[in-house]
């Protein structure tokens, strides 16, 4: 993803949807969707000081009653 979004700004272009957990995804096995969280968070959380200096705006959409704050 961060190749992806370098190539973006790299190219001016000011708007992209990335697709990240179907609803499908919901099915699997409780600690299958735990670990995909948490790797999800710790991925945000590492890339999160420089996505907000390059001032890009991270919004969750969809079916979103089912994820942590």
């Amino acid at each position: 993803m961060r190749s992806i979004l370098d190539t973006f700004a790299r190219l001016e272009i000011e708007a992209v949807t990335l697709y990240a957990f179907s609803t499908e995804n919901w099915k699997r096995p409780e600690d299958e969707v735990t670990g995909l969280m948490k790797m999800l968070k710790y991925y945000i959380r590492k890339e999160i000081d420089e996505v907000n200096e390059n001032k890009i705006v991270f919004k969750a959409i969809g079916k979103i009653d089912g994820l942590g704050k």
